[in-house]
């Protein structure tokens, strides 16, 4: 038995949670709102009694020198923060998971070398279906010894782990891969736009897409949604929006010119100002098309 906190309750630090208490770990969740944690209709609200697992916002309750620290968080501020108070309960290591600029995680990476606290990026991939199922792909920044070093976490966690380099290559592979992803999801929502309005329907479209090269796993569950209008968030506006921001600024600092990709923060802010922040970033289709002209 490990000793593994998880810092940030949002979707994918519950499906580690679940996972990791599963496999037999001792397992610490450190959540802004318990109670929504305790309640929740994913598996770890089912298991929120159950003596392997502690859920609580006070830095006390986690325990000294766990075996490893997982930070699944947000937005750069809130990583560095919560990072600072990682440290002081000396973790064996500190696993960032969450997608962050690769100018924090060398600063997290520098830090943590300063008190001999291991450290490596490994951003995410995958919906809360794939945390929940232990079907998460995971980017590594950092020595590929230590993937096995972690493997008390990512066997029970993860369908793959792919080492892309020295720390912050996994930050620098997840930015490209959600770049990607949302500029997949903006051109799929304009085909579709120009079929419509050429007059085809929506079953013609999809019978033709979805057997044609232009098919993908990313259209299938994010047209879905679209047409179900559930927008429940598996990966969140605000989130891939931040990713964007992130991944057009790692394009600057490389001087690259990415003119299809630019157009998309825009786009982004646009849905952000109709409130759908908390929604799926499927509901980039909510956006009229009269505001993107």
């Amino acid at each position: 038995m490990k000793e593994i906190c998880i810092i940030g309750g949002g979707i994918m630090g519950q499906g580690m949670a679940y996972r990791s208490l599963q496999a037999g770990h001792k397992v610490y969740v450190f959540a802004r709102n318990p109670e929504k944690l305790r309640r929740s209709k994913e598996p770890i609200g089912q298991w929120n009694e159950h003596p392997n697992l502690k859920i609580s916002n006070e830095w006390a309750d986690l325990p000294m020198h766990s075996d490893l620290s997982i930070l699944c968080l947000t937005r750069d501020e809130v990583v560095w923060e919560h990072f600072l108070h990682s440290l002081q309960k000396s973790p064996k290591f500190i696993l960032d998971t969450g997608t962050s600029s690769p100018e924090i995680t060398k600063r997290m990476f520098d830090e943590a070398n300063k008190q001999n606290i291991e450290f490596a990026d490994s951003p995410m991939t995958g919906s809360k279906l794939a945390a929940r199922d232990g079907q998460i792909l995971f980017m590594f920044g950092g020595e590929e010894k230590q993937i096995n070093d972690l493997s008390f976490f990512y066997k029970n966690t993860s369908k793959a782990v792919v080492h892309c380099g020295p720390v912050g290559f996994g930050q620098k592979a997840k930015l490209a891969l959600n770049l990607t992803q949302a500029g997949l999801l903006q051109v799929y929502l304009e085909g579709w736009e120009l079929a419509k309005h050429a007059g085809i329907s929506w079953p013609t479209y999809q019978t033709i897409l979805s057997q044609s090269a232009a098919h993908s796993a990313l259209f299938q569950f994010k047209f879905s949604q679209i047409q179900s209008g559930d927008f429940e968030p598996h990966f969140s506006l605000k989130n891939m929006h931040k990713d964007v921001e992130h991944a057009l600024h790692l394009a600057s600092e490389e001087r690259l010119s990415l003119p299809l990709s630019e157009g998309l923060e825009s786009i982004f802010q646009k849905a952000m100002d109709l409130g759908l922040s908390e929604e799926d970033f499927a509901s980039l289709s909510k956006v009229p098309k009269s505001a993107l002209s």
